[in-house]
């Protein structure tokens, strides 16, 4: 589909010397991806609690550290981190992904002792909620799907219009979040989940209209409220849990602005991204949930914006101007996730001729894949991301189910789930202090 879009602010300064960077994990695509954008001219390490992340892939990495999950063991992490920020001196902390909920209840003690932009906890907790998400853009009159908020079987089952989504208010990368047809369905549902006490009284659900467009997302980085970087792309192809798997770069106004009042009301400071669907007919976007994290950002970066380079520049405390709204005809970058797409095809039962086939066509920029880039593997920027892309091919086209396990295992990993959200903000802020200056 032809948007009209408009051109994104590509001015972004390079800090004059290499600064020593550390990753709080290196599984998710979010860190692949910002290690694209970093690693040529700043030092980075990695932490993780597998070794098999991919990031250890990678030639644009300098050293990895095995670490404490943070989300099974919050205060065995704090305890690794602080240690390593003290022995190593890091000039800036980027937490690449779901770690930022944790993170941001140490902020003032972590900013003692390294560079690093995180919200304020309050903040982050409008964001990491869908139904919070959900109020805030109530309170704010932003637009989204019409919606239910609820807590118990009754509420979910009541009356609604199909086909929804039911969703869990606390999940990551598509777990939790469930397309509905009918009624019996919808009844099949709840009942699995009040079988796996995951429907308790207590966790909120939110029951969500489908939404109508393109579905894209909206990345931002923002300085103590002040939008200094934006950007947006619309998905070409869905992949593992309904996020993007093939994207093209866009911009419209009206999301700036969006992205702008939000930021301000919240007094962001860090980034965040928002997921939407946007109607080019009535010229609207609809949010449907927000993540308080940096996100995947090699289409921005080939767009000429350096999101993941912004963010650091926030963290070491530079004053940036405010993000100048793009004007003009943009350049469409296309981008896509190579071995995501195969492993989507894999989970939806796709044959292995036709896998095979796709793979072949990714391969030579062939048909669909035409003026496409593969934000994953990136041989030029770095020799060793055909690591990652070569074992997931040989294992899934030998062994489709692999992919099932492979998808739980990571997300896993590096996501936060309702228990350990909850964990977390039960422990009290002294007790986490303590474990971060390592006592």
């Amino acid at each position: 589909m032809s948007l009209d879009v408009q051109t994104p602010d590509k001015t972004v300064s390079v800090p004059k010397r290499r600064l020593k960077i550390l990753f709080t994990e290196a599984s998710s695509l979010s860190a692949r991806q910002t290690l694209y954008a970093l690693g040529k001219q700043h030092d980075i390490d990695l932490m993780d609690s597998t070794h098999l992340a991919q990031c250890r892939f990678s030639s644009l990495r300098r050293r990895f550290f095995y670490c404490p999950n943070y989300a099974k063991d919050p205060q065995r992490f704090l305890r690794f981190l602080g240690q390593r920020l003290r022995v190593e001196q890091y000039d800036v902390l980027v937490p690449t992904h779901e770690q930022v909920y944790l993170l941001s209840k140490v902020r003032e003690p972590l900013q003692q002792l390294v560079h690093v932009a995180l919200p304020e906890f309050n903040a982050i907790q409008c964001l990491q909620s869908k139904a919070n998400f959900s109020r805030l853009l109530t309170k704010l009159e932003m637009p989204q799907p019409t919606v239910r908020i609820c807590q118990t079987k009754e509420e979910i089952l009541q009356e609604t219009q199909f086909p929804c989504y039911l969703k869990r208010a606390h999940s990551t990368a598509g777990n939790g979040v469930e397309r509905i047809e009918n009624h019996e369905e919808l009844k099949k549902t709840v009942n699995r989940l009040v079988k796996e006490r995951l429907i308790d009284g207590k966790a909120e659900y939110l029951v969500q209209q489908v939404a109508v467009g393109v579905q894209g997302s909206a990345q931002a980085v923002f300085q103590h409220g002040k939008l200094v970087g934006a950007h947006l792309f619309l998905s070409r192809a869905t992949g593992v849990g309904g996020s993007a798997a093939a994207r093209i770069s866009a911009w419209q106004p009206i999301i700036g602005e969006h992205l702008r009042k939000l930021g301000k009301h919240l007094n962001w400071h860090g980034a965040f991204f928002l997921d939407l669907f946007y109607d080019s007919e009535s010229g609207q976007p609809s949010y449907i949930e927000a993540n308080p994290r940096i996100g995947e950002t090699v289409n921005a970066t080939l767009s000429g914006n350096n999101l993941a380079e912004l963010l650091v520049q926030v963290s070491m405390g530079k004053e940036l101007p405010e993000f100048n709204p793009p004007s003009g005809q943009i350049i469409q970058i296309k981008t896509h996730s190579g071995y995501m797409m195969l492993l989507h095809d894999a989970l939806c039962g796709v044959t292995r001729r036709k896998m095979v086939s796709e793979v072949w066509n990714r391969s030579w920029s062939r048909g669909w894949y035409q003026n496409s880039e593969d934000d994953l593997t990136r041989l030029w920027d770095d020799i060793y991301s055909v690591l990652p892309m070569l074992y997931l091919h040989s294992w899934v086209l030998m062994y489709p189910p692999f992919a099932k396990q492979f998808v739980e295992s990571t997300v896993e990993n590096y996501s936060l789930s309702e228990k350990a959200l909850r964990q977390i903000a039960s422990i009290s802020p002294s007790k986490l202090y303590r474990s971060l200056a390592g006592s």
